[in-house]
C-alpha cells in the first residue's frame, strides 16, 4: 500500500490514527488489522475522496462512488459511526467483514480480513432482500481498489 494515497485520492477531513485506535477496533472485530490496512486507515480515516467512483459487479458494468471513509481515530463520533454500523448490519455482512467505506445510497464497501477471500473488496447493498445477491465484488484487494478509484462523472 502506499503512502500517498491523501494526495492521490484529493482525501479532506482525514483524522490521525493512533495505536491505541487499531486495538480498540480489533478487540471489537475479534480479528488483526493488516498492515496495508494500517497504512490505508492512517492516509483515510474518516476523510472524503475527490477521486471517488468506483466499478463493481462480476463484469465491472455497475458503478457508484464513496460518500466517505469510515474513521477508526479516537474520537467518539468517528468510532461511534463505525461500531454503529459494525452494531446495525454485523448480523448482514459476512463473517470477518470490515466495513471502510459508505456510498450515498447507504451501501457499505468492505475488505474481508480472513479466509479465502481475504483481502478482497466487496460491496454490501443494503436494499436487496433477503435471496438476491447483497454482495458485489470489487477488487481484489486494496491496493487495486484504490488504484480504479476516480474522478466522478456528472451527467
Amino acid at each position: 500500500m502506499e503512502n500517498n494515497l491523501q494526495q492521490r485520492l484529493g482525501i479532506t477531513e482525514s483524522r490521525p490514527v493512533i495505536a491505541k485506535d487499531y486495538l480498540a477496533l480489533e478487540k471489537r472485530i475479534g480479528a488483526a488489522i493488516s498492515d496495508d490496512l494500517r497504512v490505508f486507515f492512517s492516509q483515510v480515516s474518516g476523510g472524503i475522496p475527490e477521486r471517488s467512483t468506483f466499478s463493481y459487479g462480476s463484469d465491472g458494468s455497475e458503478s457508484s462512488l464513496i460518500q466517505f471513509f469510515f474513521a477508526i481515530s479516537g474520537g467518539s463520533k468517528d468510532n461511534d459511526l463505525l461500531l454503529h454500523t459494525l452494531n446495525l448490519i454485523s448480523d448482514r455482512l459476512p463473517q470477518g467483514a470490515l466495513p471502510i467505506a459508505e456510498e450515498p445510497g447507504g451501501h457499505i464497501v468492505f475488505v474481508y480480513l480472513a479466509g479465502p477471500k481475504s483481502g478482497e473488496v466487496w460491496l454490501w447493498e443494503h436494499d436487496r432482500y433477503e435471496g438476491e445477491d447483497c454482495l458485489q465484488f470489487i477488487a481484489k484487494d486494496l491496493d487495486s481498489f484504490v488504484s480504479s478509484l476516480s474522478d466522478p462523472v456528472y451527467n
